[in-house]
């Protein structure tokens, strides 16, 4: 599971709005479960039931630039960086609540 970097400077994909608004509201409900599905996908699900099936691999140009949430597929883009950063928050205080049950 991908932590840092905090910044996202460098970015191979243009930002997709609908994806953006998605996880934003999304993050606005917490996260409540955390898994790895495999080397290169994880899974989260939010307070309000939705899962995020997300890209969790090549953390400086290409995280979250693959996947699916609230039945909405997206490939080769990304949420804003401002997204990006608030569901960065979001994991890292899932984890800093759940250390002992991320099976990472």
């Amino acid at each position: 599971m991908i932590i840092e970097p905090n910044l996202f400077s460098i970015m191979n994909y243009k930002k997709d709005k609908n994806l953006d608004v998605i996880l934003s509201r999304c993050c606005d409900t917490g996260i409540t479960e955390h898994k790895s599905i495999d080397r290169y996908f994880s899974t989260v699900t939010f307070g309000n039931g939705s899962e995020f099936v997300y890209w969790d691999k090549n953390k400086w140009y290409a995280w979250l630039s693959d996947g699916k949430i609230e039945g909405y597929r997206y490939q080769n883009a990304r949420p804003s960086t401002k997204t990006m950063r608030k569901f960065r928050k979001e994991l890292a205080g899932f984890f800093g609540k759940h250390k002992d049950t991320s099976n990472d």
